[in-house]
C-alpha cells in the first residue's frame, strides 16, 4: 500500500507542475524540447529549444534553430541554446544564466538522449527530471542516432522538430515511449525507447535543412543500451505488447512473384500464462481483421477457400513477427521489455512471489506459443490487382 500511495504521490506532482511556482507564463520561457549529449571532454551538454513568437524574437537572444512553424503561417521561430557542465543540474543552472524569463518545463514535449549518452546509461539524468525539472508524464522520450544537439537545431520549414517528432510518434507507426514509461520501466523491466535520426538533406540544401525521423527501437538493460530493433522487429515488439493498431502484412503464394498484402485495421494481443512444475510457458493469443489491398495475385478472393487460406497464412506471417522479435529479446538480448512477469504474478501470485527473485535466471527459459486468428472484411472484388 506504502507504494500504491507513493507512486500516487508522484503522479499527483506531476500533474501540478503545470501550476509550477504559480508564475505567470510572461515571467518564464516555455521549453518544448531537451537534448542531452556527452561532449568530447566527458561533460554533459543540454541543449533546450524554445518556441518564441517572431514579433519578440529579438527578447531573450538565440541561435535560430529552424524556420518559422504551425499553420499560423511561420509566426514562430525555434531558438535553442545549449550548456555543458558535470552534471545535468549544473549545465540547467547554466542555460538560466543565458535566458533572462525562468525556464519552464511544464510544457516540455520531448526529452532526447543520444546514442552516447544512453549507452552510457539514463538513469541518473532521467532522475533529474522526475525530482526537480517537472516534465508532464506524457512526455515523449526518444533516443538519437548522433547529437541530440544537431536535431533540435534543424532548420525544418513548416514546423519545428520536436513538433516532427511528435508528431510521428503518436501515428502508431512506430513504438512510442513517454516521461510515465520509462519510470514504470525503469522500476519493473528493461526499456526500449524509439530511435531518431535526421534524414539526409536534398541535393542543394545544407545538412541541417531537412527533418528528423524515427527509425529503429533502442533497447535497455536496465537502463543502458544494449542494442536496437530494426523496424521489422520493433512491429513485432509492438505485436506482443498490444500496441498495434495499423499494420501490413505480407504474404507470398507459392509459384507467386509478388505478394498478396493485408492491410490491418484491428488487432488485440494478450498472455496466458502457465506453471507446470518447474516448466514456464506463456501464451501470447491474438486476433487481428483487415482488408486485401493491390497485389499481383490473380487469387479469387471471394472465394472461401481462398479466403480460409490467406485468413491462416496471415497469422502465421504475424506469429513469424512476433517469434522473431521474442528470440532475439528474450533468447538473444535476454532483456524484459515484455510484461511476461507482470502476467505470471496477476495468475499465480503465491508462486510468484516464491520465485520472483529467481526471474531473471527463469526469464530466459520461459517457453513462449503463439495463436493468433485472422478475419478478412469484404474487400468488394473478385481478384486482387
Amino acid at each position: 500500500m506504502k507504494k500504491i500511495n507513493a507512486f500516487s504521490l508522484l503522479i499527483c506532482l506531476f500533474l501540478l507542475s503545470g501550476c509550477w511556482d504559480q508564475k505567470e507564463l510572461n515571467e518564464l520561457v516555455l521549453i518544448n524540447g531537451i537534448g542531452i549529449d556527452q561532449a568530447e571532454d566527458g561533460q554533459v551538454e543540454v541543449t533546450v529549444s524554445i518556441a518564441v513568437p517572431k514579433a519578440n524574437s529579438s527578447a531573450g537572444g538565440g541561435e535560430i534553430a529552424g524556420g518559422g512553424g504551425g499553420a499560423g503561417g511561420g509566426t514562430y521561430m525555434i531558438l535553442t541554446r545549449h550548456a555543458k557542465a558535470p552534471t545535468i543540474t549544473k549545465a540547467f543552472d547554466q542555460l538560466q544564466t543565458q535566458i533572462p524569463r525562468k525556464i519552464f518545463l511544464g510544457h516540455l514535449r520531448a526529452i532526447v538522449f543520444s546514442e552516447k549518452v544512453a549507452e552510457k546509461g539514463i538513469k541518473d539524468h532521467f532522475d533529474v527530471f522526475l525530482r526537480h525539472r517537472g516534465p508532464s508524464t506524457n512526455t515523449f522520450v526518444f533516443i538519437s542516432k548522433g547529437s541530440a544537439k544537431e536535431l533540435l537545431a534543424l532548420q525544418t520549414e513548416l514546423y519545428s522538430p520536436v513538433d516532427i517528432m511528435v508528431n510521428i510518434a503518436r501515428t502508431d507507426t512506430l513504438m512510442k515511449t513517454t516521461v510515465l514509461d520509462v519510470y514504470q520501466m525503469l522500476k519493473k523491466r528493461d526499456t526500449a525507447i524509439p530511435m531518431i535520426e535526421k534524414l539526409p538533406a536534398e541535393k542543394g540544401k545544407k545538412p541541417n535543412q531537412t527533418i528528423p525521423f524515427l527509425n529503429h527501437t533502442a533497447i535497455f538493460n536496465k537502463d543502458k543500451m544494449i542494442g536496437s530493433l530494426d523496424d521489422y522487429l520493433t512491429r513485432g515488439a509492438m505485436w506482443v505488447r498490444n500496441e498495434i493498431e495499423e499494420d501490413r502484412i505480407m504474404w507470398k503464394p507459392e509459384n507467386e512473384d509478388e505478394p498478396i498484402v493485408l492491410n490491418v485495421l484491428n488487432a488485440n494481443t494478450k498472455f496466458v500464462p502457465e506453471i507446470k512444475g518447474d516448466k514456464w510457458s506463456i501464451m501470447i493469443k491474438g486476433s487481428a481483421s483487415g482488408v486485401i489491398i493491390s497485389s499481383e495475385s490473380e487469387l479469387n478472393v471471394k472465394d472461401k477457400k481462398t479466403i480460409d487460406t490467406l485468413e491462416k497464412e496471415f497469422a502465421k506471417e504475424i506469429e513469424k513477427k512476433m517469434a522473431s522479435t521474442v528470440k532475439y529479446v528474450q533468447k538473444d538480448k535476454k532483456i524484459r521489455i515484455f510484461e511476461f512477469g507482470e502476467a505470471f504474478n496477476r495468475k499465480y501470485p503465491k508462486r510468484w512471489n516464491k520465485d520472483k527473485d529467481r526471474w531473471e535466471e527463469i526469464y530466459p527459459t520461459v517457453e513462449v506459443k503463439y495463436d493468433m486468428k485472422v478475419n478478412i472484411r469484404s474487400s468488394g472484388v473478385g481478384t486482387v490487382h
